[in-house]
C-alpha cells in the first residue's frame, strides 16, 4: 500500500516540476514575444486611426466569467493616454491575432475606479460611472503564458503594467 502512496507523490512532483519549467520558458519568451508585437501594432493602428499621436501606454488584459462547468474569456488590447482609453477586443485563431474596432472611454466618463489590492503581479480592475454601473471590468497581469486555450498568449508586461496603473491613479484623481 506504500508504494502506490509513494509512487503517487512522485508522479505529482514530476508534474508539477515540468509545469513550472514550461511557465519558465514561457515567461522568458514572453518578454518579446509575436503575440506581444502583434498587439502593439495592433494598438498602433487604432492610436493612428483616432489621430492620437501623443504618449500611451500598451497593455494586454482579460476578464474571465467563471460558471459551474464553463468559463467564458474576453480579450483585450488596451492603450491608456492621460485622458483617453482606447479598449480593443481580440480574437485569437490558429495562429492569428484578430480584432474588433475600438471603444473609446474618456476620463472624464470615469466616476469611480476599483483597482483592487495595490503592487501587482495582477490587478483586478474596474471602471464606473456616476450612477455606479460597471463600464469595464478587466484584469492585468504582468505575466502571462500559455496554459490553455482560455490563456492563449505568452505576454510579460512588468513595466507597462506599472505604468498603466500610475496613469489609472492619476485618473483616480481627477
Amino acid at each position: 500500500m506504500e508504494h502506490p502512496v509513494l509512487m503517487f507523490f512522485g508522479v505529482f512532483a514530476v508534474g508539477v516540476l515540468v509545469i513550472w519549467i514550461k511557465s519558465l520558458f514561457d515567461e522568458k519568451k514572453g518578454i518579446d514575444s509575436p503575440e506581444k508585437r502583434k498587439i502593439e501594432e495592433i494598438l498602433q493602428k487604432i492610436m493612428q486611426e483616432n489621430k492620437e499621436f501623443g504618449e500611451y501606454v500598451s497593455v494586454y488584459a482579460y476578464q474571465r466569467e467563471d460558471h459551474a462547468r464553463s468559463s467564458r474569456c474576453w480579450y483585450y488590447a488596451i492603450a491608456l493616454t492621460a485622458e483617453k482609453m482606447y479598449v480593443v477586443p481580440l480574437t485569437f485563431g490558429d495562429k492569428e491575432i484578430g480584432h474588433a474596432k475600438a471603444v473609446v472611454i474618456e476620463k472624464d466618463w470615469v466616476d469611480k475606479i476599483d483597482t483592487g489590492k495595490p503592487g501587482g503581479p495582477y490587478y483586478c480592475i474596474k471602471c464606473m460611472d456616476n450612477n455606479g454601473k460597471v463600464i469595464l471590468d478587466f484584469r492585468l497581469e504582468e505575466k502571462n503564458t500559455k496554459l490553455d486555450k482560455t490563456y492563449p498568449v505568452n505576454i510579460v508586461q512588468v513595466e507597462e503594467a506599472r505604468a498603466f496603473m500610475q496613469i489609472l491613479e492619476q485618473w483616480k484623481q481627477k
